[in-house]
């Protein structure tokens, strides 16, 4: 009799802890799907390059981050012709 009371409390904060998972895992999808999380979602990707032993070189980082500040001008198609 002792385990099923034991199993009642537990079901309890586990529907709780849930629920909390999913609330923010739909709030981080939501985050990053309007563009707010890109940032930190590329440095992890550079973070599991590094990891794997993969290194990017100096000026694709530098075109990346060209392209982010000025999508419009000619440095973009400049710097997928530069890394080709």
């Amino acid at each position: 009799m002792k385990l099923l009371t034991t199993l009642k409390r537990r079901k309890r904060r586990f529907y709780k802890s849930l629920r909390l998972g999913a609330g923010v895992s739909i709030l981080l999808s939501i985050g990053s799907y309007l563009g707010y999380l890109e940032i930190v979602e590329a440095k992890a990707l550079d973070f599991l390059m590094l990891l794997r032993g993969q290194q990017r070189s100096r000026r694709s980082f530098y075109c990346r981050s060209t392209m982010m500040l000025s999508k419009n001008s000619g440095s973009a198609s400049r710097c997928r012709e530069a890394i080709r």
